[in-house]
């Protein structure tokens, strides 16, 4: 009788680097080559996943990678980040080995993900995926996230479109996230589920009513302050603390 193989997700270890590094690359080709051309998958993979570069994020206490296993296979993985002094977690990349899809890897990765970032006390979970990725949209979607976003990025030298989705557990509609702030005696409403990434701490769409209905402005979550300002190209700075609004991966402070 030939023994069944278990199932588990835990925590990524440092010699992960090269079953990782292969599952980022099949994936991409198999879910994403009409976007992206090899070169630039290429190029994804080595930037996140070269063991070099791996293991010292995996010692950063703000990333969290958890990876899928079916015995001594490992079958995909999520790499996520907290952000905004912890209270997000970003799910940058959320990946199966082609081999192993629709067995519900995707689904448990990403319960353990989820798990890990709330043990850590995010209470909001951001997960990003490719516009054109139907797969990847099709799966955040059907696991209860809302799209809030997409903009446009450059990826390995290639310009693609990202869409940004969330959810917030314990809640069913992201839709009444504002929290009411005292601006010059003037009470407005920041909306936590209107985000973009900054280099120190996210900027927040900042309403003057309950409804949405009127803009006020961009709150800069890095110093509190409204001093940020958008050229013609959508570039943020605050004005304040220089925090400036990010364009692509490749910027991040985690790697």
């Amino acid at each position: 009788m030939v023994q069944k193989q278990e199932s588990e997700v835990r925590e990524a270890r440092p010699n992960d680097a090269t079953a990782i590094r292969r599952i980022a690359r099949s994936s991409l080709e198999y879910t994403d080559s009409e976007v992206l051309s090899p070169e630039t998958i290429g190029k994804v993979v080595d930037k996140w996943y070269e063991p070099d570069s791996f293991e010292p994020r995996l010692e950063n206490p703000d990333t969290i990678v958890v990876v899928g296993k079916l015995g001594s296979e490992i079958t995909g993985f999520a790499d996520a980040v907290l952000e905004d002094d912890g209270e997000v977690g970003v799910i940058n990349w959320l990946l199966v080995d082609p081999h192993h899809r629709r067995e519900g890897f995707g689904e448990a990765i990403l319960d353990e993900i989820e798990t890990t970032l709330m043990e850590a006390d995010a209470s909001r979970i951001e997960g990003l995926v490719l516009g054109d990725n139907e797969v990847g949209n099709a799966f955040y979607e059907a696991e209860g996230y809302t799209l809030k976003g997409s903009r446009t990025i450059e990826l390995g030298g290639e310009t693609v479109r990202e869409n940004r989705y969330l959810r917030v557990p314990g809640v069913d509609t992201v839709e009444g996230l504002l929290e009411p702030v005292e601006i010059d005696g003037r009470t407005v409403y920041v909306a936590l589920d209107e985000r973009e990434r900054g280099t120190e701490d996210p900027f927040y769409k900042v309403y003057s009513d309950e409804e949405r209905s009127e803009s006020y402005g961009f709150y800069c979550a890095n110093c509190t302050s409204m001093g940020v300002s958008m050229d013609t190209m959508g570039q943020m700075i605050c004005e304040e603390c220089g925090n400036r609004r990010k364009h692509t991966r490749w910027d991040s402070v985690y790697m």
